[in-house]
């Protein structure tokens, strides 16, 4: 029997599509259009893997084998770009060698796609019906990656359950053989917990769209975690790095703004460079902040941060003609670049780390630690644990809860020093 050449397959494959099966223009682009990217990583193989072997005439259907398609889909999580989810390109390969199956070119799909297809639609849902930030989606679809190589692992080596489709296979032994190779491994408790608690809401999604009956992972319990103290600078640190601040150039001046902004009014980095102009209340005092989950708030900032604000862009529309006006709602991003364009939080890091060092500050602390000085400040200064907790915009006051250590140790300092029967 000739072999039949994938190239030909995948055309065979579009025409049954377009006409057997009656599918839309839009369903035989998506086909073609993923079946192509398919197409492109099998011939860039064969020149990798083939580049010497002169008698090797090409892919055939026949050489569709478990460990090709693995090594497809390995490198369409690594290197989809903005594109989080691979859901369509999946779903499009599956198509393909069912139709292949069915048309007897092959005895078996070679690979059950399920679980796959499942991590790439679950990554796509919380990034478009959710609005889940993109980072956060790329965090879990790279949690997600990795328990699908360990998974595939354990296939190969027999060791996942025989029975039912690749999502059915997965129970609560697996998953702690998974925890397990992440010790191995190296892996920090608290990497290996925020790992699990991805699988949890992965499964839970799955329960609820009628994929799986219950939640494996549920039974799993939580790696105990460490509890490292977060990193903030004392006051007079905090105020050496601000007063000590060359506000002379444009730069100097938003960066004096930006970190003014975020001790005064604890915002997450990531909260700080999504600020547009139109989000400051320079009468009342107010930032409304978009936090995690898309959820806004609105929260006071002090007079120095606006005070800078001001000055920061008052010279940007002197020297620039970057309108600004007192309420404008069209000002666009607050802190801007040397390009004009939004400031971002990794230039955002490298700013402060600069600025440390000038100021003479030698500890290390992040764009994150400012929030961290902010509560600790604010707790040390006698605030209310609960205000704290909506200030920083935390669902739990259990997150708050550990700038509180930091204050009681501090307590318990001055208790040894002072106290007559210690």
């Amino acid at each position: 029997m000739e072999k039949l050449p994938v190239e030909e397959a995948i055309a065979f494959c579009m025409e049954a599509v377009s006409t057997e099966r009656g599918g839309g223009l839009r369903t035989c682009r998506g086909h073609g259009v993923d079946l192509t990217e398919f197409l492109d990583f099998i011939l860039w193989a064969k020149n990798r893997d083939h580049s010497d072997d002169t008698t090797w005439e090409g892919w055939c259907v026949e050489d569709l084998d478990g460990a090709l398609i693995r090594r497809f889909l390995s490198q369409l999580r690594a290197h989809r770009g903005k594109r989080v989810s691979a859901a369509g390109t999946i779903s499009s390969l599956d198509f393909f060698l069912k139709y292949l199956v069915a048309g007897g070119a092959i005895p078996r799909v070679p690979v059950d796609l399920s679980l796959d297809y499942e991590v790439a639609a679950f990554v796509e849902s919380i990034s478009s019906e959710k609005g889940y930030a993109r980072n956060t989606a790329r965090a879990y679809q790279s949690d997600l990656a990795e328990f699908l190589e360990f998974v595939h692992g354990e296939e190969s080596r027999g060791k996942a359950a025989a029975e039912g489709s690749a999502v059915e296979r997965i129970d609560i032994a697996l998953i702690r053989r998974f925890l397990f190779f992440l010790h191995k491994k190296g892996d920090k408790r608290s990497s290996a917990a925020r790992k699990l608690s991805t699988l949890r809401a992965f499964f839970k999604h799955l329960v609820k769209h009628g994929k799986l009956s219950r939640n494996p992972a549920e039974g799993v319990k939580m790696p105990k975690q460490e509890k490292p103290m977060p990193a903030y600078l004392p006051v007079d640190d905090m105020f050496r790095l601000l007063d000590g601040m060359d506000c002379k150039g444009l730069l100097d001046r938003r960066n004096r703004a930006l970190f003014e902004t975020m001790y005064s009014a604890g915002i997450r980095v990531s909260e700080a460079a999504g600020l547009d102009l139109s989000d400051v209340d320079f009468e009342g005092g107010l930032l409304r902040v978009t936090g995690k989950g898309a959820k806004q708030r609105l929260i006071p900032v002090g007079a120095k941060a606006l005070h800078w604000i001001r000055s920061y862009r008052e010279l940007l529309r002197a020297e620039k003609q970057v309108p600004f006006s007192v309420g404008d709602r069209d000002g666009g991003a607050l802190f801007l670049n040397k390009n004009n364009g939004r400031l971002t939080t990794r230039s955002m890091g490298r700013i402060l780390e600069k600025t440390l060092v000038s100021c003479g500050i030698k500890l290390k602390v992040s764009p994150h630690g400012l929030r961290h000085t902010f509560a600790t400040h604010m707790l040390d200064a006698g605030a209310d644990l609960r205000v704290v907790q909506e200030l920083l915009g935390h669902e739990s006051l259990s997150t708050t809860q550990k700038y509180t250590h930091v204050s009681v140790d501090r307590l318990m300092e001055a208790y040894d020093k002072a106290h007559p029967r210690r």
